[in-house]
């Protein structure tokens, strides 16, 4: 017997995948640029990103992604994504994390949303890294799933088989007709969240409650949280901050943790839906 795999082919729809990367590494190439920080991280790693994606959606191969195809395409999917998330650190140069094992090793804890870290130097590092670093929890959390999701509208059914394997969310074929559509409404749910979250945290430290948690550390901390990840720009993580931002962060997490699906239906006025759960 033998089993056919059109690994071509989803190495081309990996590829599309790995070429996206380079929208996020804008968000901390701008920050680099606000705070006078080298530039060079990201604009290599969008570089490799576009490149590399590129070549390998050049790759011809049967139109085809059965439940082997897309096993392969989401394992190279999460593989190449944590490699390529990876370079920020080494160019940069800095800390523990500046050894290609260990920002690999960084990288990959991020974007499964494992949350163990080698980090050991807070202080040494640029603003724009650490936001990286915090940034690539929060697309691991969904965005690379939801990415993928969307990309791959020619997964039909097959897409909402991929989303319902990698996270909690279940029926997501019956939020709207096209699984394309369903993804942009969890990717907006999720991008919701987080919003939400960075102005609470902000708000806190307008009024006084949480005098350290500044604009950069309430995004930063709205990342890691949303996506139930667990790194910090601080060395004591929210120890550092006031007692009302652990609570707040409580409340996030259990959000973040919750099926998007019966949160769109809550949303909607279907509070019912969560006894049917």
């Amino acid at each position: 017997m033998t089993i056919r795999v059109s690994w071509r082919y989803s190495l081309n729809l990996t590829g599309t995948v790995v070429k996206w990367l380079a929208v996020p590494l804008c968000f901390p190439l701008v920050l680099a640029m606000y705070y006078g920080e080298p530039l060079a991280p990201f604009l290599v790693t969008i570089g490799v990103a576009v490149v590399f994606g590129g070549l390998l959606e050049r790759l011809d191969g049967e139109d085809r992604l059965g439940p082997r195809e897309a096993l392969l395409m989401v394992a190279l999917t999460w593989l190449l994504v944590a490699l390529v998330s990876a370079i920020p650190f080494i160019i940069a140069g800095r800390g523990t994390i500046a050894h290609p094992i260990n920002a690999a090793f960084e990288s990959m804890s991020g974007i499964t949303t494992t949350g163990a870290t080698v980090l050991e130097e807070f202080d040494i590092h640029a603003r724009s890294v650490m936001m990286w670093r915090q940034l690539i929890q929060w697309l691991g959390g969904l965005g690379i799933l939801i990415l993928a999701t969307a990309i791959l509208s020619r997964l039909s059914v097959g897409g909402a088989q991929l989303m319902e394997t990698e996270t909690q969310y279940d029926n997501v074929d019956k939020l709207t007709p096209h699984i394309k559509d369903t993804a942009r409404l969890i990717g907006k749910l999720y991008a919701g969240l987080t919003v939400g979250t960075t102005g609470v945290l902000y708000g806190l430290y307008l009024v006084g409650l949480a005098p350290n948690m500044h604009l950069y550390n309430a995004v930063a901390h709205a990342f890691t949280s949303v996506s139930t990840a667990g790194f910090s720009t601080e060395p004591l993580s929210i120890e550092t901050f006031a007692p009302i931002v652990h609570w707040v962060l409580i409340v996030v997490m259990f959000l973040g943790s919750t099926s998007f699906v019966l949160m769109y239906y809550v949303l909607k006025g279907n509070v019912a839906r969560l006894r049917n759960s």
